[in-house]
């Protein structure tokens, strides 16, 4: 049984924003962080939309942004529960129970824009329901002062 300590130093080596083993096929380049997001977190944002066309010569912004499909994996989640042996029931609980999304846009010069879609799932929720599954040590208590 993984500790809480030693669960929070692997998922933060795993997930730097780095891309991840488990999606091979997503075009990192397109990877945008959303604002605001909280630190220590599995996240995925993807295209959903967008104008470009747009320049300093007159053009507008009339062509279309092709969307993304919204990827599966969150980046690093699978890494991170590898080795806890965990059944696909309890993965499917971990992913759709606690993930968290929202929308944000990238307004670029001359009518430009990318619109994204996200989602994250913070390392302590994840670490918690491992603990609830019995695959993990529950937290200590801290110490009274």
């Amino acid at each position: 049984m993984i500790n809480y300590d030693d669960f929070i130093d692997r998922v933060r080596r795993l997930s730097n924003d780095k891309p991840d083993p488990d999606c091979p096929d997503k075009d990192w380049t397109d990877m945008r962080r959303p604002p605001g997001l909280p630190a220590d977190t599995f996240w995925a944002s993807w295209i959903t939309g967008g104008t470009e066309g747009g320049n300093c010569w007159g053009s507008s912004a009339l062509q279309p942004v092709s969307p993304e499909g919204e990827p599966e994996a969150l980046y690093g989640l699978l890494a991170a529960l590898e080795g806890a042996d965990i059944r696909l029931s309890e993965y499917l609980a971990i992913k759709e129970d606690i993930v968290t999304g929202g929308h944000f846009s990238d307004d670029g010069h001359y009518g430009n824009s990318t619109r994204y879609a996200f989602k994250y799932i913070s390392f302590d929720a994840v670490y918690d329901r491992l603990v609830e599954f019995g695959y993990a040590q529950a937290r200590e208590a801290a110490p009274a002062p």
